[in-house]
């Protein structure tokens, strides 16, 4: 998905901005440079790579899926919004058994919390319930494969 920007902005400084206007965002992106021999030159990093669980990464391609799941049945305008509930019972079968319905509930808040922290999830509140809004840049951050 990263390929298929709008607009792509190089820099003199080893960063390149990938801008979506279409979906309404853009992000930050430090590509390999090579030298005249083709080798890969070693830059410091100047963005951040955050190693995710594998738990988090679960949840973040059904996410992925759930959005795309949306986008192919929608006709435009609104935004994925999926509650609690509704998040539980997509991840439910995909974690371990627990015994304990109380502690896997928990860790299935924390989760989703975690996710929100990354800024793919947008926490709402709807009729005293929550919800969350599925953010596009989970597409081009998180391969649904």
């Amino acid at each position: 998905m990263a390929d298929q920007c709008l607009f792509r902005f190089p820099s003199s400084i080893g960063l390149e901005l990938l801008l979506h206007k279409e979906e309404g965002y853009a992000y930050l992106r430090q590509p390999e440079w090579e030298d005249e021999e083709g080798k890969i030159i070693a830059l410091p990093r100047l963005t951040r790579h955050l190693p995710l669980s594998r738990d988090i990464s679960l949840l973040c391609v059904l996410l992925h899926e759930q959005l795309l799941l949306f986008e192919t049945g929608s006709q435009g305008g609104a935004a994925c919004l999926l509650s609690r509930e509704q998040i539980r019972e997509i991840l439910l079968p995909m974690l371990p058994e627990r015994h304990n319905e109380l502690l896997l509930q928990k860790r299935i808040d924390t989760l989703i919390e975690k996710v929100v922290e990354l800024g793919f999830l947008l926490k709402t509140t709807q009729l005293d319930q929550d919800y969350f809004e599925v953010r596009p840049i989970l597409k081009a951050k998180i391969n649904a494969d």
